[in-house]
């Protein structure tokens, strides 16, 4: 079995990472088709459940949907349901942020 020492905080929030939906491209106006997901670990880099991730958009106009924090599942990711660009052609992003873990940005263009 594994031994893990009590005087860390074991599955406390530290690090939050790009899961999936970064880098996208789509017409402006319009949801990516992959909605951006996050996963968040502890030091040692084991998932982290039930940590509150806010996705807020950054740039563009778009809307992100929920706007309120997305729990990570036992997995420790968490997943908008949705990501809408704005309706104008160009660049838009996302910031996802985790108390403790920190924040990434994800990009993606409008056509």
């Amino acid at each position: 079995g594994a031994f893990f020492a009590t005087s860390q905080a074991i599955n406390a929030p530290a690090n939050i990472a790009i899961q999936a939906g970064d880098g996208q491209s789509t017409t402006a106006g319009t949801a990516v088709s992959i909605p951006p997901s996050v996963l968040v670990t502890d030091t040692f880099g084991n998932p982290v459940p039930n940590v509150g991730v806010t996705f807020s958009v950054v740039l563009g106009g778009g809307t992100v949907d929920p706007t309120t924090p997305v729990n990570t599942g036992q997995d420790g990711i968490a997943t908008a349901t949705s990501w809408t660009l704005g309706a104008a052609p160009g660049g838009n992003t996302l910031d996802a942020t985790a108390t403790g873990a920190g924040t990434v940005t994800f990009t993606a263009t409008g056509t």
